[in-house]
Protein backbone atom coordinates (compact mmCIF):
# COMPACT_ATOMS: atom_id res chain seq x y z
CA UNK A 1 0.00 0.00 0.00
CA UNK A 2 0.82 3.17 -0.72
CA UNK A 3 1.15 6.89 1.42
CA UNK A 4 1.95 10.10 0.22
CA UNK A 5 2.91 13.00 2.89
CA UNK A 6 2.60 15.91 1.38
CA UNK A 7 3.40 19.53 3.25
CA UNK A 8 5.35 22.68 2.58
CA UNK A 9 7.85 22.16 5.35
CA UNK A 10 10.78 20.11 4.58
CA UNK A 11 11.41 19.64 8.54
CA UNK A 12 7.28 18.33 8.48
CA UNK A 13 7.99 15.89 6.00
CA UNK A 14 10.95 14.60 7.37
CA UNK A 15 9.68 13.91 10.95
CA UNK A 16 6.47 12.20 9.62
CA UNK A 17 8.33 10.31 7.18
CA UNK A 18 10.10 8.60 10.03
CA UNK A 19 7.61 8.90 12.61
CA UNK A 20 5.84 5.28 12.71
CA UNK A 21 6.32 2.02 11.64
CA UNK A 22 4.90 2.04 8.64
CA UNK A 23 5.42 -1.64 7.29
CA UNK A 24 3.99 -2.50 10.56
CA UNK A 25 0.44 -0.87 9.95
CA UNK A 26 0.60 -2.23 6.28
CA UNK A 27 2.65 0.54 4.41
CA UNK A 28 5.01 -0.69 2.07
CA UNK A 29 5.99 2.55 0.31
CA UNK A 30 6.14 6.27 1.86
CA UNK A 31 6.34 8.67 -0.59
CA UNK A 32 6.95 12.57 0.38
CA UNK A 33 7.44 16.39 -1.25
CA UNK A 34 6.87 19.64 -0.20
CA UNK A 35 5.37 21.15 -3.50
CA UNK A 36 1.72 20.52 -4.12
CA UNK A 37 2.27 20.60 -8.10
CA UNK A 38 4.82 17.45 -7.77
CA UNK A 39 2.23 15.87 -5.55
CA UNK A 40 -0.34 15.97 -8.55
CA UNK A 41 2.33 14.42 -10.62
CA UNK A 42 2.90 11.70 -8.00
CA UNK A 43 -0.98 10.99 -7.83
CA UNK A 44 -1.50 10.85 -11.31
CA UNK A 45 0.89 8.59 -12.48
CA UNK A 46 1.05 5.89 -9.42
CA UNK A 47 -1.68 4.07 -7.15
CA UNK A 48 -1.12 6.30 -4.03
CA UNK A 49 -3.72 4.67 -1.53
CA UNK A 50 -3.82 7.35 1.38
CA UNK A 51 -2.67 11.42 1.13
CA UNK A 52 -1.69 12.79 3.92
CA UNK A 53 -2.08 16.56 3.51
CA UNK A 54 -1.25 20.21 5.15
CA UNK A 55 -4.70 21.52 4.75
CA UNK A 56 -3.35 24.64 4.54
CA UNK A 57 -0.08 25.83 1.57
CA UNK A 58 0.34 28.18 -0.33
CA UNK A 59 -1.13 28.35 -4.05
CA UNK A 60 -2.62 24.92 -3.77
CA UNK A 61 -3.68 23.75 -0.54
CA UNK A 62 -5.00 20.29 0.66
CA UNK A 63 -8.49 20.88 -0.04
CA UNK A 64 -7.52 21.75 -3.56
CA UNK A 65 -6.05 18.24 -3.42
CA UNK A 66 -8.92 16.66 -2.47
CA UNK A 67 -11.05 18.73 -4.96
CA UNK A 68 -8.79 17.45 -7.67
CA UNK A 69 -9.02 13.95 -7.21
CA UNK A 70 -12.89 14.19 -6.15
CA UNK A 71 -12.87 15.09 -9.96
CA UNK A 72 -10.62 12.35 -11.22
CA UNK A 73 -13.07 9.83 -8.78
CA UNK A 74 -10.01 8.81 -7.34
CA UNK A 75 -10.56 6.19 -4.61
CA UNK A 76 -7.26 7.71 -2.35
CA UNK A 77 -7.91 8.38 1.28
CA UNK A 78 -6.66 12.05 2.13
CA UNK A 79 -6.05 12.45 5.79
CA UNK A 80 -5.53 16.24 6.57
CA UNK A 81 -3.21 17.99 8.98
CA UNK A 82 -4.75 20.78 10.32
CA UNK A 83 -4.11 23.71 13.05
CA UNK A 84 -7.26 24.89 15.63
CA UNK A 85 -7.60 28.00 13.24
CA UNK A 86 -8.62 25.86 10.31
CA UNK A 87 -11.91 25.29 10.79
CA UNK A 88 -13.54 26.51 7.51
CA UNK A 89 -10.87 24.52 5.76
CA UNK A 90 -11.98 21.72 7.50
CA UNK A 91 -15.55 22.25 6.80
CA UNK A 92 -14.44 21.90 3.28
CA UNK A 93 -12.68 19.19 3.12
CA UNK A 94 -15.29 17.04 5.08
CA UNK A 95 -17.87 17.76 2.24
CA UNK A 96 -15.15 16.62 -0.04
CA UNK A 97 -15.15 13.17 1.09
CA UNK A 98 -12.02 13.81 3.48
CA UNK A 99 -11.39 10.28 5.19
CA UNK A 100 -9.59 11.99 8.44
CA UNK A 101 -7.63 14.95 9.92
CA UNK A 102 -4.83 15.16 12.56
CA UNK A 103 -4.20 18.26 14.86
CA UNK A 104 -0.84 19.81 14.76
CA UNK A 105 1.47 19.04 16.38
CA UNK A 106 0.80 15.93 15.51
CA UNK A 107 1.13 13.09 18.56
CA UNK A 108 2.57 9.97 17.35
CA UNK A 109 0.00 7.49 18.85
CA UNK A 110 -3.08 9.29 17.59
CA UNK A 111 -1.32 9.57 13.71
CA UNK A 112 -0.83 5.81 14.22
CA UNK A 113 -4.40 5.06 14.70
CA UNK A 114 -5.76 7.08 12.33
CA UNK A 115 -3.39 5.71 9.83
CA UNK A 116 -4.43 2.40 10.65
CA UNK A 117 -8.45 3.50 10.15
CA UNK A 118 -8.01 4.92 6.51
CA UNK A 119 -5.46 1.19 5.93
CA UNK A 120 -8.34 -0.38 6.83
CA UNK A 121 -10.93 1.91 4.76
CA UNK A 122 -9.10 0.89 1.47
CA UNK A 123 -8.77 -2.89 2.17
CA UNK A 124 -12.80 -2.75 2.54
CA UNK A 125 -12.72 -0.84 -0.60
CA UNK A 126 -11.01 -3.18 -2.64
CA UNK A 127 -11.54 -6.40 -0.55
CA UNK A 128 -10.24 -8.49 -4.29
CA UNK A 129 -7.49 -6.13 -5.68
CA UNK A 130 -4.16 -7.71 -5.67
CA UNK A 131 -2.16 -5.26 -4.08
CA UNK A 132 0.64 -4.02 -5.85
CA UNK A 133 1.07 -5.30 -9.36
CA UNK A 134 3.87 -3.60 -10.87
CA UNK A 135 5.85 -4.94 -7.96
CA UNK A 136 5.00 -8.16 -9.44
CA UNK A 137 5.12 -7.75 -13.12
CA UNK A 138 7.52 -9.13 -15.51
CA UNK A 139 11.21 -11.11 -16.09
CA UNK A 140 12.35 -9.44 -12.95
CA UNK A 141 9.70 -11.20 -10.55
CA UNK A 142 10.93 -14.61 -12.23
CA UNK A 143 14.53 -13.56 -11.50
CA UNK A 144 13.68 -12.81 -8.43
CA UNK A 145 12.41 -15.88 -7.28
CA UNK A 146 15.16 -17.76 -9.31
CA UNK A 147 18.11 -16.14 -7.93
CA UNK A 148 18.52 -15.26 -4.33
CA UNK A 149 17.66 -11.73 -4.81
CA UNK A 150 17.26 -9.35 -1.10
CA UNK A 151 14.42 -7.47 -3.49
CA UNK A 152 12.06 -10.51 -3.30
CA UNK A 153 10.76 -9.97 0.41
CA UNK A 154 9.67 -6.79 -0.92
CA UNK A 155 7.64 -7.87 -3.48
CA UNK A 156 6.49 -10.87 -1.51
CA UNK A 157 5.23 -7.93 0.62
CA UNK A 158 2.69 -6.64 -1.69
CA UNK A 159 1.23 -10.26 -1.96
CA UNK A 160 -2.19 -10.67 -0.34
CA UNK A 161 -2.19 -13.08 2.15
CA UNK A 162 -4.59 -15.17 0.49
CA UNK A 163 -1.35 -15.66 -2.17
CA UNK A 164 1.19 -15.99 0.56
CA UNK A 165 0.60 -19.45 1.33
CA UNK A 166 -0.42 -20.79 -2.11
CA UNK A 167 1.24 -23.39 -4.19
CA UNK A 168 2.60 -22.23 -7.13
CA UNK A 169 3.84 -24.42 -9.99
CA UNK A 170 5.87 -23.48 -13.13
CA UNK A 171 3.64 -24.10 -16.24
CA UNK A 172 5.21 -24.50 -19.76
CA UNK A 173 3.33 -24.66 -23.23
CA UNK A 174 4.55 -27.25 -25.68
CA UNK A 175 3.21 -24.87 -28.22
CA UNK A 176 3.95 -21.73 -27.54
CA UNK A 177 3.27 -20.17 -31.20
CA UNK A 178 -0.42 -20.93 -30.86
CA UNK A 179 -2.57 -17.64 -30.16
CA UNK A 180 -5.21 -19.89 -28.57
CA UNK A 181 -2.62 -21.42 -25.91
CA UNK A 182 -1.42 -18.08 -25.57
CA UNK A 183 -5.02 -16.51 -24.76
CA UNK A 184 -5.98 -19.35 -22.71
CA UNK A 185 -2.95 -18.68 -20.19
CA UNK A 186 -3.79 -15.30 -20.20
CA UNK A 187 -7.44 -15.24 -19.66
CA UNK A 188 -6.99 -18.24 -17.31
CA UNK A 189 -5.20 -16.20 -14.67
CA UNK A 190 -7.93 -13.59 -14.61
CA UNK A 191 -6.45 -11.28 -12.42
CA UNK A 192 -3.56 -12.50 -11.34
CA UNK A 193 -2.29 -12.02 -14.92
CA UNK A 194 0.38 -9.68 -13.76
CA UNK A 195 2.43 -12.96 -12.40
CA UNK A 196 1.97 -14.12 -16.09
CA UNK A 197 5.84 -14.05 -18.03
CA UNK A 198 5.25 -14.93 -21.38
CA UNK A 199 8.79 -15.81 -22.88
CA UNK A 200 8.74 -15.75 -26.77
CA UNK A 201 11.48 -14.67 -29.54
CA UNK A 202 14.65 -16.50 -29.49
CA UNK A 203 14.02 -18.54 -26.99
CA UNK A 204 10.80 -20.12 -28.64
CA UNK A 205 8.57 -20.89 -25.51
CA UNK A 206 5.98 -20.03 -23.20
CA UNK A 207 6.76 -20.15 -19.42
CA UNK A 208 4.10 -18.82 -16.59
CA UNK A 209 4.38 -18.54 -12.67
CA UNK A 210 0.95 -18.84 -11.36
CA UNK A 211 -0.84 -20.24 -8.49
CA UNK A 212 -1.27 -24.39 -8.45
CA UNK A 213 -4.87 -23.96 -8.57
CA UNK A 214 -4.98 -21.96 -11.80
CA UNK A 215 -2.62 -24.11 -13.08
CA UNK A 216 -4.68 -27.16 -12.50
CA UNK A 217 -7.56 -25.32 -13.99
CA UNK A 218 -5.64 -24.65 -17.40
CA UNK A 219 -4.30 -28.44 -16.81
CA UNK A 220 -8.09 -29.45 -17.60
CA UNK A 221 -8.51 -27.04 -20.58
CA UNK A 222 -5.45 -28.24 -22.59
CA UNK A 223 -3.49 -31.36 -22.74
CA UNK A 224 0.10 -29.39 -24.54
CA UNK A 225 1.07 -27.65 -21.01
CA UNK A 226 3.81 -29.10 -18.67
CA UNK A 227 3.62 -28.54 -15.26
CA UNK A 228 6.38 -28.21 -12.25
CA UNK A 229 6.09 -29.75 -9.08
CA UNK A 230 3.86 -27.43 -6.64
CA UNK A 231 6.18 -24.86 -4.32
CA UNK A 232 6.10 -21.34 -2.27
CA UNK A 233 7.45 -18.33 -3.30
CA UNK A 234 8.85 -17.84 -0.08
CA UNK A 235 10.92 -21.25 -0.83
CA UNK A 236 13.34 -20.24 -2.64
CA UNK A 237 15.60 -22.63 -3.49
CA UNK A 238 12.91 -24.90 -3.49
CA UNK A 239 11.53 -23.01 -6.49
CA UNK A 240 15.17 -23.10 -8.12
CA UNK A 241 15.60 -26.60 -7.51
CA UNK A 242 11.85 -27.44 -9.05
CA UNK A 243 12.58 -24.72 -11.87
CA UNK A 244 16.26 -26.47 -12.89
CA UNK A 245 14.42 -30.07 -12.26
CA UNK A 246 10.86 -28.94 -14.35
CA UNK A 247 12.51 -26.78 -17.41
CA UNK A 248 15.79 -28.98 -18.18
CA UNK A 249 14.55 -32.45 -16.45
CA UNK A 250 17.71 -33.03 -14.91
CA UNK A 251 18.36 -33.29 -10.77
CA UNK A 252 20.10 -30.74 -9.35
CA UNK A 253 21.56 -32.07 -5.83
CA UNK A 254 21.93 -30.06 -2.68
CA UNK A 255 25.69 -30.30 -2.96
CA UNK A 256 25.40 -28.16 -6.01
CA UNK A 257 24.35 -25.25 -4.16
CA UNK A 258 26.55 -25.71 -2.14
CA UNK A 259 29.15 -26.02 -4.61
CA UNK A 260 28.09 -22.40 -6.11
CA UNK A 261 28.24 -21.01 -2.59
CA UNK A 262 32.11 -22.21 -2.68
CA UNK A 263 32.53 -20.29 -5.97
CA UNK A 264 31.37 -17.04 -4.44
CA UNK A 265 34.90 -17.02 -2.22
CA UNK A 266 36.89 -17.48 -5.14
CA UNK A 267 35.43 -13.82 -7.03
CA UNK A 268 34.11 -10.70 -6.65
CA UNK A 269 32.35 -8.94 -9.57
CA UNK A 270 33.06 -5.69 -9.47
CA UNK A 271 32.59 -3.82 -12.87
CA UNK A 272 35.45 -1.98 -12.80
CA UNK A 273 37.27 -5.36 -12.91
CA UNK A 274 35.09 -7.05 -15.64
CA UNK A 275 37.98 -7.58 -18.26
CA UNK A 276 40.25 -9.47 -15.35
CA UNK A 277 36.87 -11.07 -13.76
CA UNK A 278 36.05 -12.66 -16.94
CA UNK A 279 39.56 -14.77 -16.95
CA UNK A 280 38.70 -16.17 -13.59
CA UNK A 281 35.05 -16.62 -14.40
CA UNK A 282 35.93 -18.41 -17.95
CA UNK A 283 38.10 -21.18 -15.29
CA UNK A 284 35.57 -21.47 -12.94
CA UNK A 285 32.75 -22.26 -15.68
CA UNK A 286 34.80 -24.69 -17.47
CA UNK A 287 35.29 -26.38 -14.16
CA UNK A 288 31.74 -27.24 -13.78
CA UNK A 289 31.95 -30.92 -14.89
CA UNK A 290 28.36 -31.32 -15.16
CA UNK A 291 25.47 -29.47 -17.20
CA UNK A 292 23.74 -28.99 -13.86
CA UNK A 293 26.28 -26.88 -12.01
CA UNK A 294 27.18 -24.75 -15.39
CA UNK A 295 22.96 -24.20 -15.12
CA UNK A 296 23.50 -23.60 -11.61
CA UNK A 297 26.62 -21.01 -12.50
CA UNK A 298 24.92 -18.82 -15.20
CA UNK A 299 21.78 -18.62 -12.91
CA UNK A 300 23.83 -16.93 -10.04
CA UNK A 301 26.05 -15.12 -12.84
CA UNK A 302 22.81 -14.12 -14.38
CA UNK A 303 21.18 -12.69 -11.25
CA UNK A 304 24.06 -10.72 -10.02
CA UNK A 305 24.30 -8.81 -12.97
CA UNK A 306 20.65 -8.18 -12.96
CA UNK A 307 21.35 -6.72 -9.55
CA UNK A 308 24.29 -5.00 -10.50
CA UNK A 309 23.89 -3.31 -13.95
CA UNK A 310 20.23 -1.86 -14.23
CA UNK A 311 20.63 -1.44 -17.59
CA UNK A 312 20.58 -4.79 -18.58
CA UNK A 313 17.30 -6.08 -19.74
CA UNK A 314 15.54 -7.89 -17.46
CA UNK A 315 13.90 -9.86 -20.89
CA UNK A 316 18.00 -10.34 -22.00
CA UNK A 317 18.64 -11.65 -18.37
CA UNK A 318 15.54 -13.83 -18.73
CA UNK A 319 15.83 -15.11 -22.08
CA UNK A 320 19.78 -16.39 -21.01
CA UNK A 321 17.91 -18.57 -18.00
CA UNK A 322 15.40 -20.04 -20.70
CA UNK A 323 17.67 -20.94 -23.16
CA UNK A 324 18.15 -24.85 -24.45
CA UNK A 325 20.09 -27.08 -22.03
CA UNK A 326 22.45 -27.62 -24.95
CA UNK A 327 23.63 -24.03 -25.17
CA UNK A 328 24.95 -23.43 -21.76
CA UNK A 329 28.39 -22.05 -23.47
CA UNK A 330 27.00 -19.95 -26.43
CA UNK A 331 25.17 -18.51 -22.88
CA UNK A 332 28.13 -18.26 -21.32
CA UNK A 333 29.78 -16.46 -24.07
CA UNK A 334 26.90 -14.15 -24.52
CA UNK A 335 26.48 -12.68 -21.17
CA UNK A 336 30.66 -12.04 -21.11
CA UNK A 337 29.76 -9.92 -24.71
CA UNK A 338 26.71 -8.37 -23.33
CA UNK A 339 28.08 -7.10 -20.22
CA UNK A 340 31.74 -5.97 -21.78
CA UNK A 341 29.53 -4.19 -23.92
CA UNK A 342 27.62 -2.45 -21.46
CA UNK A 343 30.89 -2.07 -19.41
CA UNK A 344 32.72 0.20 -22.83
CA UNK A 345 31.69 3.38 -21.88
CA UNK A 346 33.31 3.75 -18.43
CA UNK A 347 36.45 2.11 -19.87
CA UNK A 348 36.49 4.18 -22.94
CA UNK A 349 37.00 7.43 -20.50
CA UNK A 350 40.73 6.37 -19.79
CA UNK A 351 39.36 6.57 -16.11
CA UNK A 352 37.90 4.65 -13.36
CA UNK A 353 34.71 5.22 -11.88
CA UNK A 354 35.51 6.81 -9.32
CA UNK A 355 37.01 9.75 -11.00
CA UNK A 356 34.28 10.05 -13.30
CA UNK A 357 31.98 9.82 -10.48
CA UNK A 358 34.09 12.78 -8.97
CA UNK A 359 33.89 15.07 -11.91
CA UNK A 360 30.27 14.82 -12.98
CA UNK A 361 29.53 15.62 -8.95
CA UNK A 362 31.65 19.09 -9.33
CA UNK A 363 30.85 19.67 -12.74
CA UNK A 364 26.73 19.37 -11.40
CA UNK A 365 27.34 21.06 -8.01
CA UNK A 366 24.26 23.42 -8.43
CA UNK A 367 21.87 20.51 -9.97
CA UNK A 368 19.71 18.44 -6.91
CA UNK A 369 22.26 15.01 -7.50
CA UNK A 370 21.24 11.77 -6.19
CA UNK A 371 22.51 8.40 -6.38
CA UNK A 372 20.16 6.92 -8.88
CA UNK A 373 21.51 9.81 -11.36
CA UNK A 374 24.87 9.27 -10.76
CA UNK A 375 24.79 5.56 -10.56
CA UNK A 376 23.00 5.61 -14.48
CA UNK A 377 25.97 7.72 -15.26
CA UNK A 378 28.40 4.05 -15.04
CA UNK A 379 25.73 1.66 -15.61
CA UNK A 380 25.61 0.69 -12.05
CA UNK A 381 22.96 -0.42 -9.91
CA UNK A 382 22.60 2.58 -6.57
CA UNK A 383 22.98 0.26 -3.92
CA UNK A 384 26.26 -1.46 -5.46
CA UNK A 385 27.59 2.08 -6.35
CA UNK A 386 27.55 3.40 -2.93
CA UNK A 387 29.18 0.05 -1.21
CA UNK A 388 31.78 0.17 -3.90
CA UNK A 389 32.52 3.76 -3.68
CA UNK A 390 32.77 3.54 -0.01
CA UNK A 391 35.31 0.60 -0.28
CA UNK A 392 37.35 2.26 -2.70
CA UNK A 393 37.48 5.79 -0.66
CA UNK A 394 37.03 5.21 2.65
CA UNK A 395 34.27 7.75 2.40
CA UNK A 396 30.23 8.18 1.96
CA UNK A 397 28.99 9.48 -1.48
CA UNK A 398 26.88 11.41 -0.01
CA UNK A 399 29.94 13.16 2.46
CA UNK A 400 32.12 13.53 -0.42
CA UNK A 401 29.31 15.51 -2.54
CA UNK A 402 28.03 17.65 0.75
CA UNK A 403 31.82 18.60 1.41
CA UNK A 404 32.35 19.67 -2.08
CA UNK A 405 28.69 21.90 -2.03
CA UNK A 406 30.21 23.50 1.28
CA UNK A 407 33.44 24.22 -0.26
CA UNK A 408 32.34 25.85 -3.42
CA UNK A 409 29.77 27.62 -0.91
CA UNK A 410 32.83 28.79 0.58
CA UNK A 411 34.64 30.08 -2.08
CA UNK A 412 31.87 32.34 -3.09
CA UNK A 413 31.09 33.65 -0.21
CA UNK A 414 34.66 34.87 0.05
CA UNK A 415 34.73 35.57 -3.93
CA UNK A 416 31.31 37.35 -4.80
CA UNK A 417 28.83 39.78 -3.63
CA UNK A 418 26.18 36.94 -4.46
CA UNK A 419 23.32 37.08 -1.80
CA UNK A 420 23.24 34.11 0.08
CA UNK A 421 19.92 33.17 -1.08
CA UNK A 422 21.90 32.85 -4.89
CA UNK A 423 24.82 30.88 -3.70
CA UNK A 424 22.55 28.57 -1.68
CA UNK A 425 21.19 27.68 -5.34
CA UNK A 426 24.41 27.51 -6.99
CA UNK A 427 25.24 24.91 -5.03
CA UNK A 428 21.71 22.84 -5.33
CA UNK A 429 19.88 23.69 -2.41
CA UNK A 430 16.45 25.45 -3.34
CA UNK A 431 15.83 26.32 0.31
CA UNK A 432 18.39 28.99 1.72
CA UNK A 433 16.93 27.83 5.16
CA UNK A 434 18.20 24.09 4.54
CA UNK A 435 21.61 25.31 3.16
CA UNK A 436 22.03 27.67 5.83
CA UNK A 437 21.80 25.00 8.85
CA UNK A 438 24.28 22.80 6.60
CA UNK A 439 26.76 25.37 6.34
CA UNK A 440 26.76 26.14 9.65
CA UNK A 441 27.61 22.30 10.79
CA UNK A 442 30.35 22.50 8.11
CA UNK A 443 32.23 25.48 9.84
CA UNK A 444 30.14 26.04 12.86
CA UNK A 445 29.43 29.73 11.76
CA UNK A 446 26.85 31.01 9.54
CA UNK A 447 27.48 31.67 6.12
CA UNK A 448 26.53 35.40 7.16
CA UNK A 449 29.65 35.10 9.76
CA UNK A 450 31.92 33.71 7.33
CA UNK A 451 31.78 36.11 4.89
CA UNK A 452 31.54 38.72 7.41
CA UNK A 453 35.14 36.92 9.14
CA UNK A 454 36.71 36.72 5.45
CA UNK A 455 36.11 40.23 5.07
CA UNK A 456 37.88 41.17 8.61
CA UNK A 457 40.86 39.44 7.92
CA UNK A 458 40.98 41.13 4.18
CA UNK A 459 40.97 37.93 2.28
Amino acid sequence: MRLLIVDDGQYIVEYLKHLLDWRKIGIEHVQTTTNPQEAKRILASAQVDILLTDIRMPEISGVDLLKWLHERQSSCKVIFLSGYSDFEYTQSAIRYGAADYLLKPVDKNEMEKTIVRAVQAVKKDRPTAVTEPSELDGAGFLLAVLADNHQLQDRLAAVPQSLSSESFVFVQAIQPSSESMQSLLRDTSGPLNQLVWVVDGMCARMVALLPQSYAQSLSVKNDTLLMSGPFLLQERNSARSEYMRFYYREKISLTDSIFMRNLQKDWVLKPDEWESNKKSMQKLFLSCQSRSRQLLFLIELVSRLYAIYPKLAADQAACWLFHPLEATEAIFSDILAAVSQLERPARQSGQDIVTVIQAYILDHLDKPLNLEEIASLVHLHPVYLSKYYKQETDENLSSFLLAQRMKKAAQLLQESALHIVDISQMVGYKKSQHFIKLFKEEYGITPYQYRRMHIADGS
